[in-house]
C-alpha cells in the first residue's frame, strides 16, 4: 500500500485525530485566543509576527502527534477495523508513551539547528518519525535509532515527507501574513483590525486541523518502509 493511500485510510479517523491535535495544540490555541485586537499599523505587524511564532511552535507539537497517529496508521496498514473511540484511546495512549522519546528528538533537532542549519535539517529528517517507531516502548535511544535507520534506508521518501510537512506549515503561515500585511498598503479600517485578530485565531484552528494530516503522512512513511 502506498504512503498516500495509507495516509488517506488513516484519515478515516480524522475526528479522533483532530481531538488529540486540539489537546496537544491547546497552548497555541490559548495564545491565539488571547491576542488583542490591534489598533495601529505597527500592532498589525506584531500580530503577523505572532502568527509566525505560532507556526514555529506548532512544528515540535506535530512530531509528538506522529506518536498519536502511529497506532491508527498501523491498524490501517494491517486492514484492521478500528472504531473511532478505540482510535482516540490508542492515539492518546501512544502519545503519552512518545512524550519522552519525541522530546529528546526535538531537543536534538533544536540543538543541531542552533549549531548549524544543515545538521538541524538532517536531524529533522532522521528523527521526524521517532513517534511512529515500533520500538517506542523500548529503552532509549531505541526509537530514535529506529527512526534514523528508516530515514537512512529511504532518504528521498523521508526528505519528501518532511518537506511536505514544512510546506504545509509555511503555507498556513504565509497565507496568514499576506492577509494581515496586505491592508497596510492603504488606510486601515476598524474591520481590518478585527480581521487581523480573526486571522491569528484562524492560524491556530488551521494548525489543529492540518497537523493530523502531517502526522499521518510521517507515520505512514515509517509503516510503509517497515513493510517494504
Amino acid at each position: 500500500m502506498s504512503i498516500a493511500r495509507l495516509t488517506a485510510r488513516s484519515l478515516r479517523h480524522f475526528g479522533p485525530l483532530v481531538a488529540i491535535s486540539a489537546i496537544a495544540m491547546a497552548p497555541i490555541a490559548w495564545i491565539a485566543l488571547r491576542a488583542a485586537r490591534p489598533a495601529t499599523g505597527p500592532q498589525m505587524r506584531e500580530l503577523a509576527q505572532l502568527a509566525t511564532v505560532l507556526i514555529a511552535a506548532a512544528a515540535p507539537v506535530q512530531l509528538f502527534l506522529v506518536a498519536a497517529a502511529a497506532p491508527i496508521v498501523r491498524a490501517a496498514a494491517r486492514g484492521e477495523a478500528l472504531g473511532q473511540l478505540a482510535a482516540l484511546r490508542a492515539g492518546l495512549r501512544n502519545l503519552v508513551r512518545g512524550i519522552v522519546p519525541c522530546a529528546i528528538a526535538i531537543c536534538a533537532i533544536a540543538l543541531g539547528g542552533i549549531a548549524l542549519v544543515v545538521p538541524g535539517l538532517a536531524l529533522l529528517v532522521g528523527l521526524a518519525m521517532t513517534g511512529a517507531s515500533e520500538r517506542l516502548g523500548e529503552r532509549l535511544p531505541a526509537p530514535l535509532v529506529d527512526s534514523t535507520a528508516v530515514a537512512r534506508a529511504r532518504p528521498p521518501v523521508a526528505l519528501a515527507l518532511v518537506a511536505l510537512v514544512l510546506a504545509l506549515d509555511l503555507a498556513i503561515g504565509g497565507a496568514a501574513r499576506l492577509a494581515m500585511l496586505a491592508p497596510l498598503a492603504r488606510r486601515l479600517t476598524l474591520d481590518d483590525f478585527a480581521r487581523a485578530r480573526t486571522i491569528v485565531r484562524g492560524v491556530a484552528l488551521a494548525l489543529i486541523v492540518a497537523s493530523p494530516i502531517a502526522a499521518c503522512a510521517l507515520a505512514a512513511g515509517y509503516s510503509h518502509a517497515e513493510r517494504s
